[in-house]
């Protein structure tokens, strides 16, 4: 460095102490099996039964700031139906999916469709999968269902020729 007077100055630079994760906050799960933290490294899960840990806690897909429910709310109400079923993908909360998917009107269902993104397009037919298996509104989901196909069916021959997808995600059973 200029006006320095020893000549190794990286010895003098180095860090002494190693860097410490500070927790800033922790939450338990009311039957006490699962707590979680806030990091320096982010959100922490905790479990004690790994099963439950993979099939019941949150669990975002390509989540940002952005990807509120208020957002969601804010997006229904100005009817951009679209922007707000992918977010509600990306917060990956059942519950939230299903009420935007019943927010679409009819009207809007083709040009939802026609601009789907093809990165959410499975994830979206496996939640349509879940709705036709549990739904009684059987007329809503099939109009969902052959719009998609109708509009996406150049994602679905790609898929069947590339890569290979779960064909049991389509299964009835």
């Amino acid at each position: 460095m200029p006006g320095a007077k020893q000549k190794d100055n990286a010895n003098v630079i180095k860090r002494s102490t190693k860097l410490a994760i500070r927790v800033k906050k922790i939450q338990f799960s009311p039957d006490g099996t699962q707590f979680a933290c806030v990091t320096t490294e982010g959100l922490l899960i905790y479990s004690l039964a790994q099963d439950l840990l993979n099939q019941t806690t949150f669990n975002p897909y390509e989540i940002d700031e952005t990807v509120t429910i208020d957002n969601i709310i804010n997006h229904i109400k100005s009817e951009n139906y679209l922007s707000a079923l992918i977010m509600a993908m990306r917060l990956n909360e059942e519950e939230v999916i299903e009420k935007v998917f019943k927010c679409v009107p009819i009207e809007s269902v083709t040009l939802i469709s026609a601009n789907f993104p093809s990165n959410y397009l499975f994830k979206f037919l496996e939640f349509l999968q879940r709705q036709i298996a549990k739904s009684q509104d059987i007329e809503w989901n099939m109009i969902w269902l052959k719009e998609l196909i109708k509009y996406n069916e150049h994602v679905l021959k790609g898929c069947r020729q590339g890569t290979a997808y779960s064909s049991q995600a389509f299964s009835m059973n």
